[in-house]
């Protein structure tokens, strides 16, 4: 019981840890979009 436990734990610091660069990924792009839409006026 205890093994599956610590299975639940690492299971859910793992998940945790992509979210986490699942974000910083997100608002990276959210950034070059914001960039390329002012890219996009500019040229307008």
């Amino acid at each position: 019981m205890l093994s599956t436990k610590d299975d639940i734990g690492k299971n859910i610091h793992e998940l945790e840890r992509i979210k986490r660069a699942l974000e910083t990924t997100v608002d990276e792009q959210k950034q070059q979009i914001i960039e390329l839409e002012d890219e996009l006026q500019t040229a307008e």
